[in-house]
């Protein structure tokens, strides 16, 4: 399948070219309303930047915690940069072109500290004087001058206008500050047909936020830029995204976790020429050592991006291997310990622990395996045992339907609730090419 279908938006970034008449913007200013302090605004002392088709001025540049009736997000605020737009097409044989922009929030960009790209908010900015109409067009020799509004995070030491035009080409130009020099990456940027991508910063954390017993959270700074001129990719993090352990659990990111600097939410994108970064956190074990981000998009090959020292991950040699066609291997594990979160098993009763991988081998989609149907002990009397619904509690879980990423392997563990003094010794697997296959098990 197609990558670019999978999850990648093109935003035809190739700027329209058109003999379209249009009168230039109002001279920019402040909404009414708006709450800005005389610290919050700077000229731009005429910083230009220039393509084969446009200059563009950032002549003045302001920061507001309020538009009209709305308030900045916490942590954030509006940026309202007045900005020159100059056709510089060449012009001649009584042939006339105009410039034009078609839409703001897909070609226009505020980068904060050279790592953060916000789009324009078109909400606030309809509700600016003098803004620039979203699909603006420039006449020959005619400077069209106007608002742009974003809302981006405050505090910013550096921050700067960016135009993505695949025609013509991509422009940066100064709006604030001086650009900082970027920490050092984790790792080595890697990348595919589509994507370039790093992880910037990783530890375990937020503070302050519980998690379950037996886990803790993780949390990664992803950076990466489209590897298109003229394409915008967005990653949904809940299809394509994992982290996994050294041991080999896997983990999807959770997206209920609020207190981040900068969450990237559903969805993470990533425009040509500018670096995007945001934080995605997962809940891991918490005897977890290293960690890797996996991109897993289908149809296109995937990306495994270290969050620490880099590794392959490792388990004990199985006791037992069910081979299930081309889709997918298990691997029974010797018996591991309980975890010392583990409940209490009920008056006669006992807890088995059965550790488990399970190896997708296709490369190009995800397999979700159900470990409650597909996985059952037998008893002596040739009873099939269920796994047990506390075995989604345990730190490295398959949960009720886990996906195995493409050509990758997924460590997991199942616990069953048997009579005390039982010792099944007889594992069941229902697999995707095979009906049932039963295997010997050395506990």
């Amino acid at each position: 399948m197609n990558m670019l279908r999978d999850f990648l938006n093109s935003a035809g970034l190739a700027a329209g070219l058109a003999v379209v008449a249009t009168s230039p913007a109002a001279p920019s200013s402040i909404a009414k309303g708006s709450d800005a302090r005389p610290d919050q605004t700077a000229a731009a002392a005429s910083m230009t930047a220039r393509t084969k088709a446009v200059e563009i001025t950032v002549e003045r540049a302001q920061t507001v915690a309020t538009i009209g009736n709305r308030r900045a997000r916490p942590g954030y605020e509006f940026v309202i940069v007045s900005t020159a737009w100059k056709n510089v097409l060449p012009q001649g044989l009584g042939q006339t072109t105009t410039y034009r922009v078609p839409s703001l929030d897909e070609h226009v960009w505020l980068v904060t500290d050279g790592r953060y790209i916000d789009g324009v908010d078109l909400q606030a900015q309809e509700s600016t004087p003098g803004h620039l109409a979203d699909g603006f067009s420039v006449k020959p020799a005619e400077t069209v001058r106007g608002t742009i509004v974003f809302e981006a995070m405050a505090g910013a030491r550096f921050r700067a206008l960016a135009l993505l035009d695949a025609t013509y080409g991509h422009a940066q130009v100064a709006v604030s500050g001086v650009k900082p020099v970027l920490p050092a990456p984790i790792g080595a940027p890697r990348e595919n047909a589509v994507v370039q991508l790093l992880v910037s910063e990783a530890g375990f954390g937020p503070a302050g936020r519980p998690a379950p017993s037996g886990r803790r959270y993780f949390t990664v700074a992803l950076r990466g830029t489209s590897k298109s001129s003229s394409d915008i990719v967005r990653l949904p993090l809940a299809d394509i995204v994992y982290l996994q352990t050294d041991r080999g659990c896997v983990a999807k990111p959770d997206l209920s976790v609020t207190p981040l600097t900068r969450p990237f939410g559903e969805t993470a994108l990533f425009v040509p020429a500018v670096p995007n970064e945001g934080q995605i956190a997962f809940l891991v074990p918490d005897d977890t050592k290293s960690a890797r981000v996996l991109i897993t998009p289908s149809g296109e090959a995937s990306l495994a991006l270290p969050a620490g020292p880099d590794f392959a991950p490792s388990w004990p040699t199985p006791v037992a291997t069910i081979n299930d066609g081309t889709t997918l291997k298990l691997l029974v594990l010797p018996a591991a310990p309980k975890p010392a979160t583990l409940p209490a098993a009920p008056a006669g009763r006992q807890y088995v622990l059965l550790d488990l991988v399970a190896q997708n081998l296709k490369s190009d989609q995800g397999i979700e395996l159900d470990g409650r149907q597909a996985i059952r002990l037998v008893d002596a009397g040739g009873r099939f045992i269920a796994p047990s619904p506390i075995s989604d509690q345990l730190p490295c879980s398959l949960g009720e339907i886990g996906v195995v990423p493409p050509g990758n392997a997924r460590r997991f563990q199942l616990l069953y609730d048997i009579p005390a003094g039982a010792t099944p010794a007889k594992v069941e697997y229902r697999g995707f090419e095979r009906d049932s296959v039963i295997v010997d098990i050395k506990r």
